[in-house]
């Protein structure tokens, strides 16, 4: 709701609007990759996120972890699903991961700029350990899966062409 534009405009659980996205092999592959990485047999339940990166507008998403969004009052067994749908290149802001980090405790997060109505989430870098990091350049219709504790961030989009991603979360 501020004024001004959108420097990285998203869209959550956009299924609820569009159920015909829980139909799609990214949704049905996902659930089933998460079954057997989290070493469950019945169902698990998931939900989307999408982001768009606009060219060169903007910074990127800072290190975090995605459990520190949840109530803390759950015991989480969940991965995430990222998928671009642009080519995810160092220069239009792919993701970037730290080799074992999911093997840590949460980290303390903040919202973005200290500000509660961004919904984006962020570590400090020196807590991150961000000297080990990995871009993880990923081509369209790609897809990277990560630990609810892995510490991962995307770069500023500098290229000159938007990087769409659609992610999924199961737990």
């Amino acid at each position: 709701d501020s004024d001004g534009e959108d420097l990285v405009p998203q869209i959550i659980t956009p299924e609820v609007r569009f159920p015909e996205l829980k139909k799609t092999a990214f949704w049905r592959n996902g659930g089933k990759l998460a079954r057997q990485l989290m070493g469950v047999d019945d169902s698990v339940y998931g939900w989307g996120h999408m982001i768009r990166k606009p060219a060169r507008i903007g910074g990127g998403l800072p290190w975090h972890q995605d459990e520190p969004y949840w109530d803390p009052g759950f015991d989480y067994r969940a991965l995430g699903c990222w998928m671009p749908l642009d080519e995810a290149t160092i220069e239009s802001g792919c993701m970037s991961m730290i080799p074992g980090s999911h093997t840590r405790d949460i980290l303390p997060h903040r919202h973005i700029n200290d500000d509660p109505a961004v919904h984006g989430l962020g570590t400090s870098p020196d807590r991150a350990d961000i000297a080990r990091a990995v871009p993880v350049p990923t081509p369209a219709g790609g897809a990277v899966m990560h630990h609810r504790r892995t510490l991962h961030m995307s770069g500023p989009n500098v290229s000159a062409n938007v990087r769409r991603a659609y992610a999924n979360e199961w737990q």
